[in-house]
């Protein structure tokens, strides 16, 4: 039965504990449910998570949030981990980008995400949460795996995995490809493109490696590529027309572990992550102001990154009622991306973090954790959390935490310029459009919880209840701001008649806004039957905010479109509701229904142009095992949105159902 044990979870803390004992709430996607969702990608599992919104990739990248608070395009608040490895880039403004996900669905163990805050374990980016993706142990990967999937809306997935012995070393390795031709462009009006090229091309190759050494010592490598080709642009934007832009990712970590004794380990790690965005714009576009003119625009639109972090950890027991974990790690980031900044950006950054777990009596567990992070830009902050439990019985336990955890800007928000050139021969035009004003401070969050968790053995369920306060007082936000007409201009014509000509307005990132997110989220679990299984998840958020006394040019009613983004930025009540249940004959069948309220992603258009209303969207797998040739086989069938597509990102893009079928032979 699922619920004969309790699960253990290792993202809070950093060390393994009952998901009772943990200072936080946990969601964790195993490998059962990561399969019977029928989600082609990482960031489709989160809508599985109470709280956790995700937009499909449109001609913009797919966008994931939890509790709204509205981005630039890549998701900054929550830190995405692959065995240890972070997942953040310079080169994607500071964020995680889906559409480059390094692993491969069918290569993953679990999913831990921590809902809340946990700077104090995992630094700056986890600022919201923690999403640790833990990958399938290589000793556990025997044989050869094939899988091909065929469908509607050009998808076409293959992935063929093998793992075994290599001398001593238990090795894994996979190369997928994936690819589909994207979500539908709607337009509006007769003005807009009646079609918007977004599909995209991916493939991926990964191997990871354990290797003893000795008794008490182990080696874990793990190397990887991903990359592809992206279509984007659209026919009607001369600054960003139809084009095909070519990413690319490469990664190698090293993880050595000790065991110093029967409680107490070591643990080194060491990971190097290049980047690289291929995407060159060469189009006409016309500028009306402040005269008209037709230039030529010729400009890179891409760049590379790199990446280097190693981080040492120890974990032990100084007494008998208490566990300790602390460690030291530091991490460097170098951008080229000549449309972001005029110069190579740099970025280091050194952080010292402990938790410390104590039981002072068998119904009380009381945990601290701390962080203080020296940033080469922001200087140092000081990030904590206290969390205690107290068990009403073995398996009823109420958890109060309150947090305070600081998140410093991205290196674009500090330091970026977002400028671009054009000519015609008698003129040249250079746009200002973003002007990093090097005066940013770390946001702030203060978070107050209250929290329950039950298991019920009777039933076999358990329910996990989370009320949360989070209080955000110095959010970072673009604004309009005028600058000094001789520092800089957002425009500047060279003609005869308009000689000098300048404009003086860009977007700057500011410490702008005040926010609060309070509300009400739970995850519950029963499984009635051996083979009948039920997830139900549900959060109820609302945000409010108001603008601070900040330097800008926006006009009021640009004020109030930022103000209705960020309250609308997450729906007030979203719901999810899976059954896995297991059939004659072999079958497996899964139904997941989602319900998302009203809300909005986007805050480019007024009104209500960009607010999505809601929706209810229901995937369907049916799925049967059988042997072919003496090897293990399944075939399945899986729908998204069967019951009708619904919007996605803005009204300007619809996600129509998509069918497909996938074969999967192990030998």
């Amino acid at each position: 039965m699922f619920f004969s044990q309790l699960p253990v979870v290792f993202t809070v803390s950093r060390m393994p504990q009952p998901i009772s004992e943990a200072p936080g709430a946990v969601t964790v996607l195993d490998r059962e449910i990561i399969r019977a969702s029928g989600a082609r990608s990482v960031a489709e599992l989160l809508r599985l998570v109470p709280g956790f919104q995700f937009s499909p990739r449109t001609n913009e990248p797919a966008r994931t949030s939890y509790h709204g608070i509205p981005d630039d395009s890549f998701a900054s608040r929550a830190q995405v981990l692959v065995d240890g490895r972070s997942l953040y880039s310079a080169l994607f403004m500071g964020g995680v980008n889906w559409d480059l996900m390094p692993v491969a669905l069918e290569d993953i163990e679990r999913i831990e995400v921590m809902r809340g805050t946990n700077v104090a374990a995992y630094g700056t980016n986890a600022f919201m949460g923690v999403i640790n993706i833990v990958t399938l142990d290589p000793s556990l990967a025997r044989g050869t795996s094939i899988s091909i999937s065929q469908g509607n809306d050009g998808i076409r997935d293959r992935l063929l995995r093998w793992g075994g012995k290599l001398g001593n070393a238990d090795v894994r390795m996979t190369y997928q490809m994936q690819g589909d031709d994207g979500v539908r462009f709607v337009p509006l009006n007769s003005g807009e493109p009646g079609h918007v090229a977004n599909d995209i091309r991916n493939q991926l190759f990964n191997l990871r490696a354990t290797l003893p050494l000795g008794h008490s010592d182990e080696l874990d490598f793990s190397l990887g590529h991903v990359g592809g080709d992206i279509s984007q642009g659209r026919s009607d934007q001369g600054d960003s027309p139809p084009r095909t832009a070519t990413h690319a990712t490469q990664y190698v970590q090293f993880n050595w572990r000790r065991q110093l004794s029967e409680r107490s380990e070591l643990r080194l790690r060491y990971s190097r992550t290049r980047e690289r965005l291929d995407d060159h714009v060469n189009s006409t576009v016309r500028v009306t102001s402040p005269v008209t003119v037709d230039l030529l625009l010729d400009q890179e639109m891409g760049g590379e990154a790199t990446r280097d972090e190693l981080e040492i950890q120890h974990a032990f027991s100084p007494i008998a009622s208490t566990r300790l974990v602390w460690g030291l790690g530091t991490r460097s980031d170098e951008t080229r991306a000549p449309l972001y900044f005029q110069a190579v950006a740099r970025r280091e950054v050194q952080r010292f973090f402990a938790h410390l777990e104590w039981r002072p009596a068998r119904q009380w567990l009381v945990n601290l954790g701390g962080s203080l992070d020296k940033d080469s830009l922001t200087g140092s902050d000081f990030s904590s959390r206290f969390s205690t439990s107290y068990h009403l019985t073995p398996e009823h336990t109420l958890r109060f935490g309150l947090a305070r955890a600081y998140r410093i800007p991205s290196m674009y928000h500090h330091q970026g310029l977002l400028s671009y050139s054009g000519t015609n021969g008698n003129a040249t035009l250079t746009r200002r459009l973003f002007l990093a004003s090097g005066a940013v401070d770390p946001e702030q969050l203060t978070s107050l919880e209250l929290g329950y968790y039950g298991e019920f053995k009777r039933l076999s369920a358990s329910l996990d209840v989370r009320l949360f306060d989070e209080r955000i007082p110095n959010r970072v936000a673009r604004l309009g701001k005028n600058f000094a007409p001789l520092a800089t201009c957002e425009y500047v014509i060279v003609v005869p008649s308009l000689s000098g000509t300048c404009g003086t307005g860009a977007d700057y990132a500011a410490n702008a806004e005040s926010l609060r997110i309070n509300g009400l989220e739970y995850q519950a679990r029963w499984q009635p039957l051996e083979g009948t299984r039920l997830i139900l998840n549900q959060s109820w958020v609302k945000l409010r905010s108001h603008l601070l006394d900040v330097e800008s040019s926006y006009s009021q009613s640009d004020k109030d479109r930022i103000l209705d983004q960020t309250r609308v930025s997450a729906p007030r009540l979203s719901s999810s509701l899976m059954l896995m249940q297991k059939l004659p004959y072999g079958l497996d069948l899964s139904i997941s229904s989602h319900h998302v309220g009203r809300m909005r992603w986007n805050r480019n258009y007024p009104g209500d142009k960009n607010t999505l209303p809601s929706y209810v969207r229901t995937d369907v797998r049916l799925a049967r095992a059988f042997r072919l040739g003496g090897n293990r086989a399944e075939v399945a069938y899986v729908g998204q949105a069967v019951d009708g597509g619904h919007l996605a990102h803005t009204y300007s893009w619809r996600f129509e159902p998509r069918h497909w079928l996938t074969l999967r032979l192990e030998m």
